[in-house]
């Protein structure tokens, strides 16, 4: 008489156990890739920092200076008498109003004045064209416009297109600084895009 040999198939508890290895497995692969995009972005981006910085040292080595103190607007009275005299036009003479955000003002008018510095201007061109930004939000072209008061034109006598510099994550750099500081800080408020969470900003002064 044949006897009846034992099913040779899984259990449903070692069929959970290989799903449940599997389970742990694919977080732990997700988390390594997350890993390994986070510090891909973040290596990009202290890699644009890095060619931003050595501008500015061209910038400086050409001109004696860097291009103006930090926490400025482009109603800032010395940066809007520095874009006049660059212009050429007469200082006081005319109204310079923005259309963007005053908090990315800092590095617009730090690309404006490197990008008309010559060997500063070359060294920026190493910069991924996908880190530079011309248009805000809303598709609009970032500019600043001027007039002479009591002209009647319209539109404004003159646009002036801005560039911004932003990050991995898309978000505009920060230029830092003031007389009295020995160089300008570049800052990435970092993956979360707030400045204000310090734990993953990214500073020049930390490369």
């Amino acid at each position: 008489m044949k006897r009846i040999g034992r099913n040779k198939g899984f259990t449903i508890v070692e069929l959970l156990t290989v799903l449940a290895i599997l389970v742990i497995l694919a977080g732990a692969l997700l988390k390594v890739a997350k890993y390994v995009r986070d510090r891909a972005s973040e290596g990009l981006t202290e890699s644009t920092i890095t060619v931003i910085v050595t501008a500015l040292e061209q910038y400086h080595d050409d001109n004696g200076k860097f291009p103006f103190e930090a926490d400025v607007n482009f109603d800032t009275v010395d940066l809007q008498a520095s874009i006049e005299t660059d212009l050429g036009l007469a200082v006081d003479d005319v109204t310079i109003t923005a259309t963007n955000d005053d908090e990315y003002a800092s590095i617009e008018a730090m690309y404006y004045f490197l990008s008309r510095s010559y060997n500063s201007s070359q060294i920026l061109s190493a910069i991924s064209g996908k880190f530079i930004m011309s248009n805000d939000s809303n598709g609009d072209g970032l500019t600043v416009a001027w007039d002479v008061p009591g002209s009647s034109s319209v539109p404004p006598i003159k646009t002036l297109p801005l560039i911004r510099i932003v990050d991995t994550w898309g978000n505009a750099f920060r230029y830092a600084y003031a007389d009295g500081e020995s160089f300008p800080v570049i800052l990435s408020a970092g993956q979360d895009g707030n400045f204000s969470t310090a734990g993953d900003n990214i500073s020049s002064d930390d490369l």
